[in-house]
């Protein structure tokens, strides 16, 4: 058998400083999140990864 998910995303977040790009990658990994959490800059990339309604993403989050 295949993998159980169907499908796979790459998505690269790019925005300029501090618009929240990082705060949107924290809310697409948690939806349920209640409180916003503090983030610090960016400083180059981070690459996250992560599965959602069976959907395998995988995201980078570029400072501006």
């Amino acid at each position: 058998m295949g993998s159980l998910l169907s499908h796979n995303a790459n998505l690269i977040i790019i925005g300029l400083d501090n618009s929240g790009k990082t705060a949107i990658l924290n809310r697409l990994k948690e939806p349920n999140r209640i409180a916003p959490e503090d983030t610090t800059p960016t400083i180059g990339y981070q690459k996250e990864s992560f599965s959602r309604n069976a959907v395998g993403c995988q995201v980078y989050d570029m400072s501006g």
